[in-house]
């Protein structure tokens, strides 16, 4: 068994989902959104760039349209668990079995309430933009201990990535027919993966501050392709043979 990114992104997901419930709503991650580079636009909209057919798929869930029964157009909140792929590299290109080495930028992000009356310094919205940072570094870190923590499952028929804990949530809650473990992924990049750069982040134009980190994260391919051959009698013959006179 082997995982992709999608698996990566849904353990990712699967962080905003079960996030600890918290008294104040910022101290839980609310949302999950898989971005491509240059995306923060997406940020401002209502939908945060998700449609409807983001359902059940791994780059995008709410808890506010979850709660809502994913009537309607997506919704969202703050605090927003965000990926970005930046790169990646790949130790055997032509190969069918290889390494490759993806570059993301994880970050979770909050907003600052501007305009609030600041002698009530309590809440989400008494919050200084320093608070604002403490907080979504100790959301990132949970999200990235969670990872740490899966390991790889085959669970009625489809593999991803699990922790124990939610592998034990599933079975007393009878969603499981059939189960097959694999290795530790996350510990495996737990102690392969070290000393990642980390900032904290701003964009200070729409009040957002939170923290990043890019991270490097191995994942092996192997390409089962089965090609086609039926028919090659009907295609066109070869340069060579339909032009005699080329140069």
């Amino acid at each position: 068994m082997a995982i992709n990114k999608q698996d990566f992104y849904n353990a990712l997901k699967n962080a905003v989902i079960f996030s600890p419930a918290c008294s104040d709503k910022c101290r839980q991650l609310q949302t999950f959104r898989v971005l491509e580079q240059g995306g923060g636009a997406a940020m401002k909209a209502e939908n945060f760039g998700a449609t409807v057919c983001d359902k059940d798929k791994p780059f995008f869930w709410s808890r506010a349209w979850h709660n809502n029964k994913f009537k309607g157009a997506p919704t969202w909140e703050f605090p927003a668990l965000v990926v970005i792929e930046r790169s990646y590299t790949v130790d055997r290109p032509f190969a069918a079995m290889n390494t490759r080495k993806f570059e993301f930028n994880i970050s979770v992000l909050d907003k600052f309430s501007v305009g609030t009356d600041k002698t009530v310094c309590t809440g989400c919205a008494g919050r200084t933009i320093n608070e604002i940072y403490e907080d979504t570094e100790v959301l990132l870190f949970q999200a990235l201990s969670l990872i740490g923590k899966t390991r790889l499952y085959e669970i009625n028929g489809e593999i991803s990535l699990y922790t124990p804990e939610m592998v034990q949530a599933m079975y007393d809650a009878g969603m499981i027919r059939s189960i097959t473990e694999s290795q530790g992924w996350g510990s495996l990049q737990a102690q392969g993966v070290k000393e990642q750069g980390g900032y904290k982040a701003a964009i200070p134009q729409e009040n957002l501050y939170g923290n990043s980190i890019n991270l490097v994260v191995d994942m092996k391919y192997c390409d089962e392709t089965v090609w086609n051959f039926d028919g090659i009698e009907n295609m066109p013959v070869m340069l060579s043979q339909a032009c005699k006179t080329c140069g």
